[in-house]
């Protein structure tokens, strides 16, 4: 059955299909997973932002000389986990080993992406770039102008892993 999704998934991704066009096109895998509602756009949404992002570091990869630095983005909206929104616009080289393990997607419905930079961009805009990888940090919800201390910055569970950048490699 998840073979079927992925491959389904895989199509649907290359045909620019939609998420309802994706639904509607598998009711029999649906029919007999009992997979429906907010759980399949959670699966759907989830693989095609991993796809998303590790086409987006294959590319970066290529251009990693022009462009050393890579800087974290999210959406930051009200449903940003504080977590990501906290790495915002951080900047570290490519080449860190932040990258190894928060690169995105960083959990379920997560809609964080990762722009280059080059070394000129980084000067004019006068961006910190990042030594370590960032520990209790403070989010200001955007509504409330509150401050909330974020304690870890790490993904969920199961997206910290390296295999995510490698998506591409087993199709």
């Amino acid at each position: 059955m998840i073979s079927d999704l992925h491959s389904s998934l895989y199509a649907a991704m290359n045909e620019g299909k939609t998420f309802a066009q994706w639904r509607a096109s598998i009711p029999q895998i649906l029919q007999e997973t009992g997979w429906t509602g907010h759980r399949l756009e959670t699966i759907f949404r989830t693989n095609v932002q991993t796809a998303y992002n590790a086409g987006r570091y294959a590319k970066m990869r290529e251009v990693a000389k022009s462009r050393p630095y890579w800087q974290y983005l999210a959406v930051c909206d009200d449903r940003t986990r504080p977590a990501h929104a906290a790495l915002n616009g951080m900047v570290f080289p490519a080449d860190h080993e932040f990258w190894d393990s928060h690169y995105p997607p960083n959990g379920f419905r997560c809609r964080c992406t990762v722009r280059s930079l080059s070394k000129r961009q980084v000067d004019k805009q006068d961006l910190a770039v990042q030594e370590d990888i960032p520990q209790d940090l403070l989010y200001t919800d955007p509504k409330t102008g509150m401050e909330i201390p974020v304690a870890s910055v790490a993904p969920d569970p199961g997206f910290a892993e390296k295999k995510k950048k490698n998506w591409l490699d087993g199709l």
